[in-house]
């Protein structure tokens, strides 16, 4: 690793030690090619997408139904996609650590990557490390400074894509708390926030008057997944028991109930 790129990587790991780029490379294994697709062709996702204004989209499911991959192919497909010039950045909720993710590490978060992505901001990031490191002070910058220096990087972008996962598994405090400073933040230029969460009112309360792309399990991602984990089966069984093994995935499709 070169000077500039240890100091690249201590910089943002200064700002945000959890670095969800892991979590999302782990959630991006996982996902089966092809399955999903229903979702990224679907009218209200393409004009999502494409608004020329800020746009939300929330996205319930439930338990099993697939968000959080759904939520994955959404980032992996904005990154791959030629046309998109737009910084994607995203937060995957987490029940077991709703401690620690409090509006403070999810200001944190956005912040790396957003720093992560754009070298005006990754100066603005590194000159508050160079001067939180300055004494007399010696401690971390305020959630006040970070909201400062996420809502100056919102005005230095023209636009950004906002993909939160299992926002149902935040505490409700801090839950609303994140949804004001979003507001607050990125209210200087155009938001496409996708939401996805467990049938929560609480949540979708947030968001009426938003439209809703609800998330379930299709025949045809289910066909493909257990057709998949079939081919895995002994070669004896597949060849001398191919009738049986289809209609066990049959069985397995009709019984599921978009889980």
């Amino acid at each position: 690793m070169s000077a500039d790129a240890h100091r690249r990587r201590h910089v943002l790991d200064w700002l945000c030690s959890y670095d969800y780029s892991t979590q999302l490379e782990n959630h991006s294994a996982k996902h089966l090619r092809g399955t999903g697709q229903w979702f990224l062709e679907d009218r209200k996702f393409f004009s999502w997408v494409h608004a020329d204004q800020s746009s939300t989209l929330i996205c319930p499911g439930g338990p099993g139904s697939g968000k959080t991959i759904i939520s994955t192919l959404v980032i992996d497909y904005l990154r791959n996609e030629s046309d998109f010039r737009t910084p994607i950045i995203f937060f995957f909720y987490d029940y077991q650590r709703q401690k620690e993710q409090t509006l403070k590490h999810f200001v944190e978060t956005l912040l790396r990557q957003l720093a992560s992505l754009t070298p005006e901001v990754f100066k603005a990031v590194e000159e508050l490390h160079d001067s939180s490191r300055l004494p007399p002070l010696y401690r971390r910058p305020s959630l006040e400074t970070l909201q400062a220096q996420l809502r100056s990087a919102s005005q230095s972008i023209a636009g950004v894509f906002v993909v939160i996962d299992a926002w149902d598994e935040s505490e409700t405090v801090e839950r609303v708390k994140c949804v004001n400073m979003l507001r607050d933040c990125f209210s200087q230029c155009v938001v496409h926030l996708l939401v996805t969460t467990r049938d929560n009112h609480e949540v979708q309360a947030l968001f009426a008057s938003d439209p809703t792309l609800r998330i379930r399990a299709h025949v045809e991602d289910l066909m493909l997944y257990t057709t998949k984990r079939a081919a895995e089966l002994a070669p004896n069984v597949r060849s001398n028991k191919e009738e049986l093994v289809k209609k066990v995935i049959e069985g397995v499709v009709n019984a599921s109930e978009g889980v």
